[in-house]
Protein backbone atom coordinates (compact mmCIF):
# COMPACT_ATOMS: atom_id res chain seq x y z
CA UNK A 1 0.00 0.00 0.00
CA UNK A 2 1.08 3.59 -0.59
CA UNK A 3 0.02 6.92 0.84
CA UNK A 4 -0.59 9.80 -1.56
CA UNK A 5 0.52 13.01 0.12
CA UNK A 6 0.69 16.49 -1.30
CA UNK A 7 2.79 19.59 -0.85
CA UNK A 8 -0.49 21.38 -0.16
CA UNK A 9 -4.12 21.64 -1.19
CA UNK A 10 -4.99 21.64 -4.88
CA UNK A 11 -1.75 20.15 -6.20
CA UNK A 12 -3.47 17.18 -7.84
CA UNK A 13 -3.47 14.36 -5.28
CA UNK A 14 -6.84 13.05 -6.42
CA UNK A 15 -5.86 13.19 -10.09
CA UNK A 16 -2.58 11.37 -9.41
CA UNK A 17 -4.41 8.84 -7.24
CA UNK A 18 -6.73 8.18 -10.18
CA UNK A 19 -3.83 7.72 -12.58
CA UNK A 20 -2.03 5.37 -10.20
CA UNK A 21 -5.25 3.45 -9.60
CA UNK A 22 -5.66 2.83 -13.34
CA UNK A 23 -1.97 2.02 -13.80
CA UNK A 24 -1.83 -0.42 -10.88
CA UNK A 25 -5.32 -1.93 -11.17
CA UNK A 26 -5.48 -1.49 -7.41
CA UNK A 27 -7.93 -0.26 -4.79
CA UNK A 28 -8.61 3.32 -3.68
CA UNK A 29 -9.29 4.53 -0.15
CA UNK A 30 -9.82 8.04 1.17
CA UNK A 31 -10.01 7.44 4.93
CA UNK A 32 -11.10 10.97 5.84
CA UNK A 33 -13.21 13.14 3.55
CA UNK A 34 -13.94 16.75 4.51
CA UNK A 35 -16.36 18.52 2.19
CA UNK A 36 -19.14 17.18 -0.02
CA UNK A 37 -19.38 19.71 -2.85
CA UNK A 38 -19.17 19.38 -5.78
CA UNK A 39 -18.40 15.74 -4.94
CA UNK A 40 -16.31 13.66 -2.59
CA UNK A 41 -12.89 12.58 -3.81
CA UNK A 42 -14.05 8.97 -3.98
CA UNK A 43 -16.99 9.98 -6.18
CA UNK A 44 -14.65 12.02 -8.37
CA UNK A 45 -12.23 9.12 -8.85
CA UNK A 46 -15.09 6.75 -9.66
CA UNK A 47 -16.50 9.16 -12.24
CA UNK A 48 -13.19 9.92 -13.91
CA UNK A 49 -11.82 6.39 -14.04
CA UNK A 50 -15.01 4.45 -14.76
CA UNK A 51 -13.74 1.68 -12.50
CA UNK A 52 -16.16 -0.66 -10.72
CA UNK A 53 -17.48 -0.06 -7.22
CA UNK A 54 -15.48 -3.04 -5.99
CA UNK A 55 -12.24 -1.09 -6.55
CA UNK A 56 -13.23 1.48 -3.93
CA UNK A 57 -13.23 1.20 -0.15
CA UNK A 58 -15.73 3.40 1.72
CA UNK A 59 -14.42 6.32 3.72
CA UNK A 60 -14.09 5.93 7.48
CA UNK A 61 -15.14 9.54 8.08
CA UNK A 62 -17.13 11.89 5.86
CA UNK A 63 -17.54 15.44 7.15
CA UNK A 64 -19.71 18.13 5.60
CA UNK A 65 -17.42 21.12 6.06
CA UNK A 66 -14.55 21.61 3.57
CA UNK A 67 -12.12 22.24 6.40
CA UNK A 68 -9.08 20.62 7.95
CA UNK A 69 -10.21 17.23 9.34
CA UNK A 70 -9.51 18.23 12.94
CA UNK A 71 -11.90 21.18 12.62
CA UNK A 72 -14.45 19.53 10.31
CA UNK A 73 -14.81 16.70 12.83
CA UNK A 74 -15.14 19.15 15.71
CA UNK A 75 -18.07 20.82 13.94
CA UNK A 76 -19.83 17.45 14.01
CA UNK A 77 -18.90 16.71 17.63
CA UNK A 78 -16.60 13.83 16.85
CA UNK A 79 -12.87 13.11 16.74
CA UNK A 80 -10.69 11.31 14.25
CA UNK A 81 -8.77 8.58 16.09
CA UNK A 82 -5.71 7.20 14.33
CA UNK A 83 -6.14 3.81 15.97
CA UNK A 84 -9.46 3.45 14.16
CA UNK A 85 -8.03 4.29 10.73
CA UNK A 86 -6.13 1.08 10.19
CA UNK A 87 -5.68 0.51 6.45
CA UNK A 88 -7.83 -2.35 5.16
CA UNK A 89 -6.23 -5.50 3.80
CA UNK A 90 -6.86 -5.97 0.08
CA UNK A 91 -5.69 -8.36 -2.63
CA UNK A 92 -4.60 -5.47 -4.85
CA UNK A 93 -2.30 -2.51 -4.30
CA UNK A 94 -4.04 -0.08 -1.93
CA UNK A 95 -3.81 3.61 -2.79
CA UNK A 96 -4.57 5.75 0.26
CA UNK A 97 -5.20 9.44 -0.37
CA UNK A 98 -4.65 12.05 2.31
CA UNK A 99 -6.01 15.59 2.51
CA UNK A 100 -4.04 18.77 1.94
CA UNK A 101 -0.39 18.71 2.95
CA UNK A 102 1.63 16.26 4.98
CA UNK A 103 1.14 18.15 8.27
CA UNK A 104 -2.61 18.69 8.02
CA UNK A 105 -4.07 17.89 11.46
CA UNK A 106 -6.41 14.94 11.85
CA UNK A 107 -7.26 15.79 15.43
CA UNK A 108 -6.08 18.27 18.06
CA UNK A 109 -2.67 16.62 18.50
CA UNK A 110 -1.93 14.43 15.45
CA UNK A 111 -1.32 15.03 11.76
CA UNK A 112 -1.30 12.91 8.62
CA UNK A 113 2.42 12.45 9.17
CA UNK A 114 1.66 10.80 12.52
CA UNK A 115 -0.80 8.53 10.72
CA UNK A 116 1.78 7.60 8.08
CA UNK A 117 4.35 6.79 10.76
CA UNK A 118 1.89 4.78 12.86
CA UNK A 119 1.10 2.42 9.99
CA UNK A 120 4.54 2.55 8.36
CA UNK A 121 3.18 3.74 5.03
CA UNK A 122 5.51 4.62 2.14
CA UNK A 123 4.72 8.01 0.65
CA UNK A 124 4.20 9.20 -2.90
CA UNK A 125 4.52 12.98 -2.77
CA UNK A 126 2.53 14.99 -5.31
CA UNK A 127 3.83 18.44 -6.21
CA UNK A 128 2.55 21.01 -8.67
CA UNK A 129 4.20 23.53 -10.95
CA UNK A 130 3.30 26.95 -9.53
CA UNK A 131 5.08 29.92 -7.98
CA UNK A 132 6.29 28.69 -4.60
CA UNK A 133 6.13 25.01 -5.51
CA UNK A 134 9.88 24.45 -5.15
CA UNK A 135 9.83 25.76 -1.59
CA UNK A 136 6.73 23.73 -0.67
CA UNK A 137 8.24 20.59 -2.19
CA UNK A 138 11.57 21.04 -0.40
CA UNK A 139 9.84 21.57 2.94
CA UNK A 140 7.64 18.51 2.44
CA UNK A 141 10.54 16.27 1.42
CA UNK A 142 12.66 17.43 4.35
CA UNK A 143 9.98 16.84 6.99
CA UNK A 144 9.25 13.38 5.57
CA UNK A 145 12.94 12.46 5.49
CA UNK A 146 13.49 13.74 9.03
CA UNK A 147 10.64 11.49 10.17
CA UNK A 148 12.35 8.43 8.66
CA UNK A 149 9.40 7.79 6.37
CA UNK A 150 10.11 6.14 3.03
CA UNK A 151 9.44 8.26 -0.05
CA UNK A 152 8.66 5.95 -2.97
CA UNK A 153 8.48 8.78 -5.47
CA UNK A 154 7.80 12.44 -6.10
CA UNK A 155 5.30 13.06 -8.89
CA UNK A 156 5.39 16.47 -10.55
CA UNK A 157 2.00 17.34 -11.93
CA UNK A 158 1.00 20.09 -14.34
CA UNK A 159 2.49 22.34 -17.00
CA UNK A 160 6.16 21.38 -17.08
CA UNK A 161 8.74 23.92 -15.92
CA UNK A 162 12.29 22.69 -16.47
CA UNK A 163 13.88 25.03 -13.93
CA UNK A 164 11.72 23.57 -11.16
CA UNK A 165 12.05 19.90 -12.04
CA UNK A 166 15.80 20.07 -12.72
CA UNK A 167 16.50 21.80 -9.39
CA UNK A 168 14.56 19.21 -7.41
CA UNK A 169 16.02 16.24 -9.29
CA UNK A 170 19.57 17.54 -8.87
CA UNK A 171 19.09 18.22 -5.16
CA UNK A 172 17.53 14.85 -4.39
CA UNK A 173 19.32 12.36 -6.63
CA UNK A 174 18.40 9.62 -4.16
CA UNK A 175 14.70 10.02 -4.95
CA UNK A 176 12.64 8.93 -7.94
CA UNK A 177 10.89 11.75 -9.80
CA UNK A 178 8.10 11.30 -12.31
CA UNK A 179 6.29 13.78 -14.49
CA UNK A 180 2.61 13.89 -15.45
CA UNK A 181 1.85 16.40 -18.23
CA UNK A 182 -0.81 19.02 -17.67
CA UNK A 183 -4.30 17.67 -18.42
CA UNK A 184 -6.56 20.47 -19.60
CA UNK A 185 -9.81 18.51 -19.74
CA UNK A 186 -9.88 15.76 -17.15
CA UNK A 187 -11.92 12.71 -18.11
CA UNK A 188 -11.63 8.94 -18.26
CA UNK A 189 -9.84 8.90 -21.61
CA UNK A 190 -7.22 11.43 -20.49
CA UNK A 191 -6.60 9.60 -17.22
CA UNK A 192 -6.07 6.32 -19.07
CA UNK A 193 -3.64 8.13 -21.41
CA UNK A 194 -1.77 9.57 -18.43
CA UNK A 195 -1.56 6.13 -16.80
CA UNK A 196 -0.13 4.69 -20.01
CA UNK A 197 2.36 7.57 -20.23
CA UNK A 198 3.45 7.02 -16.63
CA UNK A 199 4.14 3.36 -17.37
CA UNK A 200 6.59 4.36 -20.12
CA UNK A 201 8.81 6.10 -17.55
CA UNK A 202 11.77 4.18 -16.17
CA UNK A 203 11.22 2.50 -12.79
CA UNK A 204 7.58 3.58 -12.64
CA UNK A 205 6.66 0.32 -10.89
CA UNK A 206 8.80 1.39 -7.90
CA UNK A 207 6.13 3.97 -7.12
CA UNK A 208 3.99 1.09 -5.89
CA UNK A 209 6.57 -0.83 -3.84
Amino acid sequence: MIFIAGTGTGVGKTLISSILLVASQGNYWKPVQAGLEPSTDTEWVKLNTGLPESDFIPEKHIFKAPESPHYASKLENTTVELSKLQPPITNQKLIIEGAGGILVPLNETETFLDYIKLYNLPVVLVAGYYLGAINHTLLSIEIIKQSNVKINAVILNGEWKSHASSFLINKYNDLLFFDIPDIKNINKVEIIKAASYLKTQKNWEKILL
